[in-house]
This record gives C-alpha cells, sequence and structure tokens, in this order.
C-alpha cells in the first residue's frame, strides 16, 4: 500500500492478544471457511463447478494432477467431506 492511501480503515476493530487463544481462534468463521476452501484443490475445483455441474470422471480429467482421492475427498465436490 502507498503512503499516499492512508484513509484505508484498519481490518481489525481492536487489536487481538497475543498469543491468540485457543477460543477465539476456533470461533472465527473465516477460519471454518478456509479449513473448507484452503486446500490444494477446493478453489479451482469451486470454479469449475461454477461454471457448469460437472460429472465426477468429467471433473477429475479436467484437473491435471488431481488424484482420485483428493478428488472425492474435496469439500467442493458433490459427496466431498464437509467438516
Amino acid at each position: 500500500m502507498s503512503g499516499t492511501h492512508t484513509d484505508v480503515p484498519s481490518v481489525l476493530a481492536y487489536e487481538l492478544p497475543r498469543p491468540v487463544p485457543a477460543g477465539e481462534l476456533a470461533a472465527c468463521p473465516v477460519g471454518d471457511v478456509l479449513r473448507r476452501v484452503g486446500d490444494k484443490w477446493s478453489m479451482l475445483l469451486v470454479i469449475l463447478l461454477g461454471g457448469r455441474p460437472h460429472r465426477y470422471n468429467e471433473l477429475h480429467r479436467a484437473v491435471e494432477g488431481i488424484s482420485h482421492a483428493a478428488a472425492r475427498d474435496t469439500p467442493a465436490t458433490p459427496g466431498g467431506t464437509t467438516a
């Protein structure tokens, strides 16, 4: 960020304690989203599925290098884990 853009508000309304208590970290909704889509393949699969529905094998063939297990277990794919 350049020195001329000083009116950008802070992301945090207050300073986080250091270290961040585990309870506060666990309660953060952003952490849940990142756990669901933060793996190697999820965002790519979300983008592909956002365009149109795909059958499993079609989706697997569309992503070079993804294993069957990774495609199956990625939360973005139908039938993938959600927790």
